[in-house]
């Protein structure tokens, strides 16, 4: 390869992060890497069009919502991974807070529910780790419905926002062999655990993509032991 051409490539953006938005309007968070650093697109699938986006916050973990009109990700204005989940307008104008009423804290996951407006948050701060849920509409109602002292990873909601199903160890603290359990949203209930023993791991991947689907159109993976 010629100099010449080496330079271009190290120069061009690429992709290391694409993650798909459900809902039916085939979206995807496209997360790149240039030499200023991470800059987010959002992929239209119908249209099969990039659309650039100006986004100073993008990380690893920036999702969009469903209906396209928001990005979530955390606001830390000191780089130091410590900060509030915001709501970002693609379209401009002001970011919301999403958990007003919270101290800072670090984020561990990032759902939104096919209606564009229900936000869950997973994410850890000195007092242990938590599931909060909220709202871009209403911030103010937001409410933790789960805490743990122990690791807990990756809330994701159902279809209807009925469950959270979230990466725990409770059954074997201090080891990340997660297990997962189902949560009431409304209440924050445990309504299920799934383990495969204390160093067998289980991890959600995701609900049935429609409401209302029984617990047999659920899924979660096991991770072989190692």
């Amino acid at each position: 390869m010629s100099a010449s051409i080496s330079a271009r490539r190290l120069r061009s953006p690429y992709p290391i992060v694409i993650r798909a938005v459900r809902g039916p309007a085939d979206l995807a968070v496209v997360i790149n890497q240039d030499t200023a650093g991470l800059t987010a697109a959002l992929w239209h699938g119908q249209a099969r069009t990039l659309q650039p986006l100006a986004f100073d916050h993008a990380t690893y973990a920036t999702t969009a919502t469903p209906d396209g009109r928001h990005l979530l990700d955390l606001d830390d204005p000191t780089g130091s991974e410590v900060g509030h989940l915001h709501a970002f307008p693609i379209d401009g104008g002001d970011a919301v807070d999403l958990t007003p009423h919270l101290g800072a804290y670090t984020i561990r996951g990032i759902d939104c529910a096919t209606d564009g407006r229900t936000v869950l948050v997973t994410g850890a701060d000195e007092s242990g780790f938590f599931v909060l849920v909220t709202s871009i509409e209403s911030p103010e109602t937001s409410r933790v419905i789960f805490h743990s002292p122990n690791e807990s990873w990756s809330g994701i909601l159902s279809a209807e926002a009925a469950m959270v199903a979230l990466e725990t160890t409770d059954h074997n603290p201090g080891v990340r062999r997660f297990a997962v359990t189902v949560l009431d949203t409304a209440t924050g209930d445990r309504l299920a655990t799934l383990s495969d023993g204390p160093v067998g791991p289980i991890r959600p991947v995701r609900f049935a993509q429609e409401p209302g689907m029984g617990p047999g159109q659920r899924h979660a993976y096991r991770h072989p032991p190692g």
